[in-house]
């Protein structure tokens, strides 16, 4: 109703840091933060999880069949919807600074990524293979992978954008015409059209051609930060300048 309201979490003692947060199943916002993971509660309340994993989180995300992932720097914990708990380490496959960031395609495949590291577990698996080689470059800092709406996973990198599609890599770099080395992030619009965003902003036409998106005439900021859809269905722009729509 046009008011700005702080979420309250509960047996906080000083600021903490956001660095990720998901929806679960019944829409509830899972909270990873500098002092742990959070659970909404009702309204604006937060609460700690009792059986968060130890250690440092780096990221929390959805999974199909309601499960919740949360990265640490002691590997990978999944809470599924009927109160079972999954932990992985390095022991099943993980490396070792942990999960930094975690995704899962359309398959039900797990995705684990920290810097210049790939792993994947295949469903029922109980171990985690190293897919390193699949990647052109170390992964963007901060970088989230994009869950496409035909289950494909987009990974951000530091070399172009890469699709993790039935285990088969595709890269969209300079080679495809990608204006830019480093992809920051992925997002796609209602009309179905592929957006990268880096230092600079990129559409994907048909036939896998780029196109460098002019934001507007003339000075625009040199980082291109983040992109959202309103309700009209107007994409906006963040940038070092401002918002463009």
């Amino acid at each position: 109703k046009g008011r700005i309201e702080s979420a309250r979490f509960a047996s906080l003692t000083a600021a903490q840091e956001l660095r990720a947060m998901a929806l679960d199943a019944s829409s509830r916002l899972w909270v990873v933060t500098s002092q742990g993971l959070f659970v909404q509660d009702h309204d604006l309340n937060f609460h700690p999880h009792p059986l968060a994993p130890v250690g440092q989180l780096f990221t929390v995300t959805n999974g199909r069949a309601g499960s919740m992932h949360v990265g640490s720097d002691r590997g990978l914990c999944t809470f599924h919807p009927d109160g079972s708990i999954e932990s992985w380490g390095s022991a099943q496959g993980l490396p070792l600074p942990g999960a930094a960031q975690v995704g899962e395609d359309g398959a039900g495949r797990t995705w684990v990524c920290t810097w210049r590291t790939l792993v994947m577990r295949e469903p029922g698996a109980v171990r985690f293979t190293d897919q390193s080689q699949l990647l052109p470059a170390g992964i963007t800092p901060n970088g989230i992978f994009f869950k496409d709406r035909d289950g494909s996973l987009w990974l951000p990198t530091k070399m172009g954008a890469l699709r993790l599609q039935d285990a088969k890599p595709f890269l969209l770099d300079a080679s495809a015409g990608l204006p830019m080395r480093w992809v920051r992030s992925i997002f796609r619009d209602r009309e179905g059209q592929l957006w990268m965003l880096g230092p600079t902003l990129a559409r994907l036409l048909g036939n896998e051609r780029v196109w460098n998106q002019p934001i507007v005439a003339g000075s625009t900021g040199d980082q291109v930060w983040s992109m959202l859809r309103d309700g009209r269905g107007n994409l906006l722009v963040g940038t070092d300048d401002g918002v463009v729509r």
